[in-house]
């Protein structure tokens, strides 16, 4: 019996060990997907965490992963250790997914990775795993030749790595044609570009761009610090002019960014304090605006622009203008089922001009966002803050050959259609038929032109063409909307002309247009939770 009892004795022995065993070495029934995104120098691993009977969320299971250098000598290609385990941690608390990155690695390099769990005290290797940095061939732009440089790669990637001051130099020479666009990537991380000027082939930063990126950008024409530093005899500061095209252009758009912008995708960029001038010639074909100057089938997003200063001594032929964007047309760029051309986006400052009319048929579109807005993309959540005057030359004749529509927010649409939502004017727009030294009296006795002019608050002028503006307004920041004109005369037959239409959001519509909720605030109720806070803010500061 004794014998029988030892026997039974050592049997449990053996059978609790090896179930202690067992328990020691059981899996910890972590299992995970996984995806991998790389830089020059760094790479990050997105996992996602079936079903594991609560290990992870109790702890007792621990996942990390280990790095190695990659080796070919072994059938793993598991080289050294290279002193980085790297513990899954979990967001919340919520045992489900989680981001680990390594990082201070070596561009264009194999690495290896080993994805283990501590469980019971035991380490377990699930998988083991190889990849690569990229090879990153983004060039480091870090002075003004840096930047000029660019023209001889136009299809590069580039990094802007610290703020660049042009010190008053002009840019010439920058992509100054289709041909010879930028093409490539330009990624200016937060950083400043400041105190330029161009006036002769360039027509922006970025001439002419097509299939490009320019995201992370902050443009300053002429900073405090730098006018501070060019002082005339008399103490004033002196002011760049970026853009000085005052001895006359023909055909050209011009922008303090881009002057024209072809399916160019545009992010996180800010502009403020700039100054261009423009004087056509008798053969003008211009759109100017003070981020692009035509923007054609191209995206905005988070894109701002403050203290513009937009000036036409002459404004002859055809002519479009807006503090954001001269002409804006075809389409944008799809994100969640809709087609989106700017979101987000700002332009703040004043437009000045004098119309001279010439012998060729011609126009000015003119608003505070844009002058041409065409584009079948959606325009949302955006505003502008806009001081728009403009005179007509009293010396000037041939008043039938001039069309002229003025805008709060858009002038009018040239091509294609309207789409726009949730938007805001904040303008003052002046029309006067005579000079800043012409009476109001005199100037309401004459003609701005023959044709009619149309002179709102919203848009100017809607086309014949399938158009949406919905849940925006107009709001007068002071004057509100006048135009010193003859409105209308009546001939010898009895037989009225009209030579103006001026309204407080829409001067002339369309009846294929669809306006809804569009209407000039300081008139009537708006509902201003249609805004994002930002602009609903702005709206409110107006109607006080």
């Amino acid at each position: 019996m004794k014998k029988l009892t030892g026997f039974i004795t050592i049997a449990f022995a053996f059978i609790l060990a090896f179930v202690l065993a067992s328990c020691g070495n059981a899996s910890a029934g972590v299992e995970v997907d996984k995806s991998v995104t790389a830089t020059a120098t760094s790479i990050t691993f997105n996992l996602t965490f079936a079903d594991n009977n609560g290990n992870l969320e109790s702890k007792k299971a621990v996942p990390h992963i280990k790095l190695y250098g990659y080796s070919e000598d072994t059938e793993d290609h598991v080289g050294d250790y290279l002193s980085q385990d790297k513990t899954c941690s979990f967001t919340n608390n919520i045992y489900t997914s989680s981001t680990v990155t390594f990082t201070s690695l070596t561009k264009d390099t194999k690495y290896s990775f080993r994805f283990y769990v501590t469980f019971n005290e035991a380490e377990e290797l699930l998988d083991t795993w190889v990849f690569a940095t990229s090879n990153d061939n983004a060039k480091e732009i870090k002075t003004k030749d840096d930047f000029l440089g660019m023209v001889d790669d136009p299809d590069g990637d580039y990094t802007l790595m610290n703020n660049i001051d042009f010190e008053g130099d002009e840019i010439s020479g920058m992509f100054t044609s289709e041909s010879k666009a930028f093409t490539g990537t330009f990624d200016g991380q937060g950083y400043t570009i400041s105190n330029f000027k161009f006036s002769t082939s360039n027509f922006g930063l970025f001439s002419y761009t097509n299939g490009a990126t320019i995201k992370n950008l902050v443009v300053v024409g002429s900073d405090e610090k730098y006018l501070e530093n060019m002082r005339d005899p008399e103490g004033n500061g002196i002011e760049i002019i970026n853009g000085d095209y005052s001895t006359g252009r023909s055909s050209a758009n011009i922008g303090i960014l881009v002057g024209t912008a072809t399916n160019t995708e545009f992010a996180n960029i800010t502009i403020d304090n700039v100054n261009i001038s423009v004087k056509g010639n008798s053969s003008a074909d211009l759109n100017v605006g003070g981020v692009v100057g035509k923007a054609i089938d191209s995206c905005f997003t988070n894109v701002h622009a403050t203290n513009v200063s937009l000036d036409f001594p002459y404004v002859r032929l055809n002519v479009c203008a807006g503090l954001f964007a001269g002409s804006i047309s075809g389409e944008g760029k799809a994100v969640e089922d809709l087609t989106y051309t700017a979101k987000d986006t700002s332009a703040e400052g004043t437009i000045t001009g004098t119309l001279f009319y010439t012998s060729s048929v011609g126009y000015a579109y003119v608003g505070g966002y844009a002058g041409d807005l065409g584009s079948s993309g959606l325009v949302s959540d955006s505003y502008v803050v806009a001081d728009i005057t403009l005179y007509r030359d009293t010396t000037t004749t041939n008043l039938n050959k001039f069309a002229l529509t003025v805008g709060g927010f858009v002038g009018a649409n040239l091509n294609g259609s309207m789409n726009v939502l949730n938007c805001a004017a904040i303008a003052d727009v002046s029309v006067k038929a005579g000079n800043s030294q012409t009476s109001d009296a005199d100037a309401a006795s004459s003609k701005l032109s023959t044709k009619i002019a149309y002179v709102a608050g919203f848009v100017g002028c809607v086309n014949k063409h399938i158009n949406i503006i919905k849940d925006s307004c107009y709001v007068k920041k002071t004057n509100g909307i006048n135009v010193y004109a003859l409105e209308k005369e009546t001939d010898d037959e009895g037989n009225e002309k009209i030579f103006y239409v001026a309204s407080n959001v829409c001067a002339n519509v369309y009846s294929a247009t669809k306006l809804s909720n569009v209407v000039c605030a300081n008139d009537a109720t708006f509902d201003t939770t249609v805004f994002s806070e930002k602009i609903a803010n702005l709206v409110n500061q107006y109607l006080a």
